[in-house]
């Protein structure tokens, strides 16, 4: 189902992307193929941990931001601790979920 995607998250991060060296993390639930994230991290975001349960989305994920953490689980058997281990944040009160 994602698998298109690929080239299309390609061409859209190799240009308008603000460089911003205070960035501020972003939680992706429901990440898919990952639209919304190019778009945070086009307005200076990063993206600390996408949660997903489609497994061809996860693996277009995979190929555009190898580095990322990615949970490919469903979100009901996520724990917010274990979203907040694989993004390497500690908890606090403010900060963006994306896809909610």
């Amino acid at each position: 189902m994602c698998n298109f995607a690929p080239v299309i998250i390609e061409e859209m991060t190799q240009s308008n992307t603000i460089h911003n060296t205070n960035t501020h993390k972003v939680i992706s639930l429901f990440s898919g193929a990952g639209g919304l994230d190019i778009g945070f991290e086009s307005a200076g975001f990063e993206v600390a941990v996408a949660v997903e349960v489609d497994p061809s989305c996860c693996d277009t994920l995979r190929t555009n931001k190898p580095d990322m953490a990615i949970i490919n689980k469903s979100i009901v058997d996520v724990t917010g601790q274990e979203v907040l281990d694989a993004a390497g944040l500690i908890w606090k009160r403010s900060g963006i979920i994306a896809n909610v």
